[in-house]
C-alpha cells in the first residue's frame, strides 16, 4: 500500500523534461564565420567536432576540434563535459577550473554567466526571455538577452544584444558562438549539425557569402539606439517584433544614426537588406 502511495505521489509531481544532449563523441557542427578583416570581411566555413574522450580533473570529457575550409588545419580548442543541461569547458587559457559554456535548462526569467570558448574567455550574462517549442527544425529555441553583468533590477545593467540557443545543441550562430551575440564586425551562423552521420539540424540558406555581407551594427544603451554601417542608405526602419512598422528615421551622419525608442520591448531594426533584432528597456 505504501509503495502504491509513493508511486502515485511521484506521478503527481510536475514532469520536467531535460534537453536532448547532443554533446557526445562523434557530434559535428558546420558553421559559417565572418571575421573583422578590412576592407572586406573574410568568411570561412568551420567544422567543429567532438572526437575522442579524455579525463581532466578526474572527470570524463570530450575533445573539441575546429577545422576551417581555408587552412584545413585541425585545432584542439577545448575539452567539454556535461552536467545535466549544463555544458562546461576548459581550454589552453584556462588553468583554474571549468567554465560554463551553455545552460540549456534555463527557463524564462532565469540567467547565468557564460564564457566564450573561442576567444579570450569573454564573460557575459545571458538571460532567457522565451522558449519557443520546436522553432528550430523541431528543436526548442531559447531566446536570450545578453548583458555585461547580471541585472539587479529592471533597467539595470547594459544590454548588449539578443541571441538564440537551440536547446541541447548550441547557438544559431554556431556552437562556439555561445555568447558575444552583438560583437561589432563579426558574425556566425550554424548551417548543420549531425551525430554519427545522422543530421539533427539543417538550416536552409541560398548561399553562404551573402549571409555575411551585412555591414549594419546596432548598439543599445537604455532606450537609445545607435546604428552604424549604413553608408549608402538614407533611412532606418524600426518594426515591432511581429513586423509592424513603428517609425522610419532619416540618417543624420555619414554612416551613423541615433534615435530613442520610446517604449520598452523587442524590436527589429532594418536598413536596406540588413535587419537586426534588439531589446529595449
Amino acid at each position: 500500500m505504501k509503495k502504491c502511495a509513493l508511486f502515485l505521489a511521484i506521478l503527481s509531481l510536475p514532469l520536467v523534461a531535460g534537453a536532448q544532449d547532443y554533446f557526445k563523441d562523434g557530434m559535428e557542427w558546420v558553421q559559417c564565420v565572418s571575421g573583422t578583416h578590412e576592407p572586406n570581411p573574410v568568411t570561412v566555413v568551420e567544422t567543429v567536432t567532438l572526437d575522442g574522450d579524455t579525463v581532466v580533473d578526474g572527470m570524463d570529457a570530450l575533445k573539441m576540434w575546429v577545422t576551417n575550409d581555408k587552412t584545413q588545419v585541425r585545432e584542439l580548442v577545448a575539452v567539454v563535459r556535461t552536467e545535466g543541461d549544463r555544458v562546461l569547458f576548459r581550454n589552453g587559457a584556462v588553468t583554474d577550473g571549468w567554465r560554463l559554456m551553455y545552460d540549456f535548462g534555463l527557463q524564462p526569467g532565469e540567467g547565468c554567466y557564460v564564457y566564450n570558448v573561442s576567444d579570450n574567455l569573454t564573460r557575459t550574462y545571458v538571460k532567457c526571455v522565451e522558449v519557443r517549442q520546436g522553432a528550430c527544425g523541431g528543436l526548442d529555441a531559447m531566446e536570450l538577452e545578453e548583458y555585461d553583468a547580471e541585472p539587479q533590477s529592471r533597467g539595470d545593467g547594459r544590454l548588449h544584444s539578443t541571441g538564440t540557443w537551440i536547446r541541447g545543441l548550441g547557438s544559431t550562430r554556431g556552437v562556439t558562438w555561445n555568447n558575444r551575440f552583438g560583437v561589432d564586425g563579426a558574425g556566425g551562423m550554424l548551417l548543420e549539425a549531425s551525430c554519427g552521420g545522422e543530421v539533427v539540424y539543417h538550416r536552409e540558406v541560398s548561399s553562404v557569402e551573402p549571409v555575411f555581407d551585412r555591414r549594419m551594427n546596432v548598439r543599445v544603451d537604455g532606450q537609445e539606439v545607435t546604428v552604424t554601417g549604413i553608408d549608402g542608405h538614407d533611412a532606418v526602419s524600426l518594426f515591432t517584433s511581429d513586423g509592424v512598422l513603428v517609425r522610419q528615421f532619416k540618417k543624420t551622419g555619414r554612416d551613423e544614426l541615433r534615435f530613442v525608442a520610446q517604449c520598452s520591448g523587442l524590436y527589429i531594426v532594418k536598413c536596406g537588406q540588413d535587419s537586426c533584432k534588439i531589446a529595449v528597456w
